[in-house]
């Protein structure tokens, strides 16, 4: 009885363990998101202004040449929103635990095996990550989804 007694609280400091620090991962992210958001919005405010600068400067144009060039800048400046984006979520990324950015790609890889119409492209940088044993985990997650 003594045995199971201790085994009991062992399981319940353990889960109070594991619920404080979902707690507090789920609080960075929650923290790191609002960041993001934030320089994504500054980002775009600065693609706007130069967007519209360059768009007046456009207007003397015939419509034809104005069209082309206008599809041109958007293109420039989502690409650019992009790449800044990138960089940001790259270094932020750079912040997190490997556990943390495993359970992260299992559960993304995991969504993708249910509808199979999502494609999940892991960078080179993260290829560290992949050894045997969570590419085995995730076989295993995926077989069990598709039964």
């Amino acid at each position: 009885m003594k045995i199971e007694k201790i085994i009991e609280e062992i399981r319940k400091e353990t889960e109070e363990e594991i619920n404080k620090i979902l707690l507090s991962a789920q609080k960075e992210i929650e923290i790191i998101e609002k960041d993001t958001e934030e320089k994504l919005k500054k980002i775009e405010e600065k693609w706007e202004k130069i967007g519209k600068r360059e768009l007046s400067a456009l207007k003397e144009k015939n419509e034809g040449e104005i069209q082309k060039e206008v599809e041109a800048l958007i293109l420039k400046r989502k690409n650019g929103i992009l790449k800044d984006f990138k960089e940001h979520v790259k270094e932020e990324l750079k912040k997190v635990d490997k556990n943390t950015l495993k359970e992260f790609f299992l559960k993304e890889i995991e969504r993708s095996s249910e509808t199979g119409k999502e494609k999940i492209v892991i960078g080179k940088d993260f290829n560290s990550l992949f050894d045997e044993e969570f590419k085995r985990k995730i076989r295993e997650t995926i077989e069990k989804k598709l039964g």
